[in-house]
């Protein structure tokens, strides 16, 4: 039997190896529609907006289910500290989406992966690829993801 707050504890071994497996499938999905998603016409900051509101609807019924011993206390100083810091939490995720200033311009982020070419025709072509750029998209995926493991080690110890 789970008992609450002991749910990680029980995944001991192989179950915390399949679950960081699985997170690391997760943010590779999200990446892969989001730039799916994008390249179909969608506005980016509609993009970042939906990714806003579907990571809280899971948070919040994650939360639910796993952490119901959790109350807010309103009238406890750490109560209102939590409630504080779920409205600065909401309304700054809020204002990054929805702010509109000056843009800053550092350098092209433009890269095609897929190296495709359109044609008079709206059809798409794949021009051959550099071995240089092979090799360094391949350094670079390693790196992204002994980083990506890194933290996840980082934020268990702490």
């Amino acid at each position: 039997m789970l008992k609450k707050g002991y749910i990680f504890e029980s995944l001991a071994g192989l179950g915390q190896t399949t679950l960081a497996v699985a997170v690391q499938i997760g943010y590779a999905a999200v990446i892969f529609f989001s730039s799916m998603v994008q390249k179909s016409g969608m506005s980016t900051d509609i993009i970042v907006a939906y990714r806003l509101m579907f990571a809280a609807a899971i948070t919040v019924t994650l939360a639910l289910i796993f952490e119901r011993l959790d109350s807010l206390r309103m009238w406890t100083v750490s109560g209102r500290a939590k409630l504080f810091g779920i409205v600065l939490g909401l309304s700054g995720g809020m204002l990054f989406t929805f702010y509109r200033g000056p843009r800053i311009n550092t350098w092209s982020t433009y890269l095609d992966l897929l190296h495709l070419e359109k044609l008079q025709n709206n059809q798409e072509v794949v021009l051959p690829r550099k071995v240089g750029v092979q090799f360094f998209a391949v350094l670079y995926a390693l790196g992204h993801c002994m980083c990506s493991s890194l933290w996840l080690i980082i934020q268990v110890i702490t």
